[in-house]
């Protein structure tokens, strides 16, 4: 395979942009949701087997979710490299504000001549799949690129002057406002035009609502040191509320990293957070993260790091902080590692079928991934809600007792190292509650459970187990057994009431009891 080296200052280089057009974090669309750009894992190889000799690099884009408690490989792009035209060479991500719909931009020199290009790509699958829509030199280079919260609507700068499209990216129209190019943008606030930035070198806060024809600019340099990489500013989830993060002087292998915040556009700030954040001294150690969530007062720190496998290969460690109460809480540190296999292998069920097994239950059954990580067991979700708290280790799970109504299911797999997968296949069930629904679910018993094959259903007064005439009136007219998948077996029997599944395999199975008032369903064990 060719050899790549890979130098110290590209790895740490993408890691520590200063504007937001080049940043790798983004917040989503969904409080909770966020997304990640970073080099995912790399293969060592001759001469020395070490770094920065490499066979492969791969980046990946992650989705955080649930406040960075679940994280997720949307895709793996080819290698990520600064002098090569792999497929996609993202760098930058951002959100739109239709949930699922994602941005990536990077820029890579396309052959010898030495031109930079830069590409833009949209994805409306949370990241998953990308369709490319520009491909272009550096006439028209990328230097961001926004969606605003109220709406779908997105911009770029070029030399030519400040563009938005409000079909994401398929064209571009000339804002013909009176932008200024000794201003950037850092952040769009929750109106059209709406900007944060810095005038010229960051040492100046500027805030525009008409896309900087007319601004405000707010002297802030007395309030932090630029210690080689220039403060950043992003906007809060509610109007008026700026957050700035910045590096200041530390020791000669240490820096403090700190985040402001104003809820009066910049006019006064606060401190929120401050670390002391070792410096990195190899490739593998990159600088922390921030980003405002969509929430009030919630923010997050998020830190990767490289697990070096000797002679082998390295791969990524992502830990997640999760402030809230503007920074006077951490109400979580949320830490994952992503080996090579992790992509591949922590996969979503995609088979997920649902049975109605009488008026008000709903059996749902799915099947274990071929090729994953071993499985600790699965979450089952009914209209976005979970329907257990400790996991279940079954491939099938019976919804009972439900009220009249629509019901939408899916599924999340929780595997070893923590990772949880997407959603399943969803599924949707009708429940239509009538006067055949046996609401006495005890006045039906099925013995012995478990059985080995012979099995007896009986009209049981709840009233201490004794046999009652007013039950016997419950006539049974047929009896029906399911498997878990919902498949319907034989049934052998002498009587109505008698039934034999000794023939069955072992596990669990259904019985479905029809009776002259309605239908009821009981789970057996076969052993």
């Amino acid at each position: 395979m060719k050899k790549i080296l890979l130098p110290l200052v590209f790895l740490i280089a993408i890691n520590n942009f200063t504007f937001s057009q080049n940043r790798i974090l983004t917040r989503g669309t969904e409080s909770g949701e966020l997304y990640f750009i970073h080099p995912w894992y790399g293969i060592f190889g001759p001469p020395y087997y070490t770094p920065p000799y490499y066979d492969e690099v791969f980046a990946a884009v992650y989705r955080l979710t649930e406040n960075g408690k679940k994280v997720t490989i949307q895709y793996a792009p080819d290698l990520l490299l600064p002098f090569s035209y792999p497929e996609k060479v993202m760098k930058v991500i951002h959100t739109d504000a239709v949930s699922g719909i994602t941005y990536a931009r990077g820029d890579y020199f396309k052959d010898l001549s030495g031109q930079l290009y830069s590409s833009f790509w949209v994805s409306f699958d949370y990241g998953k799949t990308w369709t490319l829509r520009e491909d272009n030199t550096r006439a028209t280079y990328f230097t961001g690129i926004y969606s605003a919260d109220n709406h779908s609507i997105i911009y770029r700068m070029t030399a030519e002057g400040l563009f938005f499209s409000i079909d994401y990216g398929q064209s571009w129209t000339k804002e013909n406002t009176g932008y200024n190019k000794n201003m950037s943008i850092e952040d769009i606030g929750f109106t059209e035009c709406e900007f944060y930035g810095w005038w010229w070198y960051p040492d100046t806060l500027c805030y525009t609502q008409t896309c900087y024809n007319v601004f405000s600019k707010i002297e802030i340099d007395t309030l932090y040191k630029d210690n080689g990489a220039a403060a950043k500013v992003y906007r809060g989830s509610k109007e008026g509320e700026i957050y700035i993060s910045y590096w200041a002087q530390g020791t000669t292998y240490e820096a403090i990293y700190k985040v402001l915040f104003s809820e009066d556009n910049g006019n006064t700030f606060r401190c929120v957070y401050e670390n002391l954040w070792e410096l990195p001294k190899t490739e593998f150690e990159y600088l922390p993260n921030f980003i405002p969530d969509r929430e009030p007062g919630v923010f997050y720190i998020v830190h990767p790091t490289g697990i070096v496998i000797p002679y082998d290969r390295f791969y990524m460690k992502l830990c997640v902080y999760y402030y809230r109460d503007y920074g006077e809480t951490l109400a979580a540190v949320y830490c994952h590692e992503f080996p090579k296999e992790y992509g591949d292998f922590c996969e979503s069920v995609d088979n997920l079928s649902s049975i109605k097994l009488n008026n008000n239950s709903i059996l749902l059954s799915w099947s274990e991934p071929a090729r994953s990580l071993p499985v600790k067991g699965y979450t089952i979700f009914r209209d976005d809600q979970p329907l257990n708290i400790e996991l279940i280790t079954d491939t099938h799970y019976l919804d009972e007792n439900l009220p009249a109504g629509s019901y939408e299911y899916y599924v999340r797999t929780h595997y070893e190292m923590d990772c949880i997968s997407d959603s399943s296949n969803h599924v949707i069930e009708t429940v239509e509650l009538g006067i055949n629904n046996v609401n006495d679910r005890e006045g039906i018993i099925l013995f012995p459970n478990p059985t080995t094959g012979e099995l007896t259903i009986t009209n049981c007064s709840p009233d201490r187990g004794k046999l009652s005439e007013a039950n016997y009136e419950l006539r049974i007219t047929n009896v029906e057994i399911f498997d878990i998948v919902g498949r319907k077996q034989k049934a052998e029997g002498r009587k109505q009431n008698e039934i034999d599944i000794s023939h069955l395999q072992s596990g669990f199975y259904f019985v479905k009891i029809t009776t002259e008032k309605g239908i009821i369903t009981k789970k057996i064990i076969k052993y």
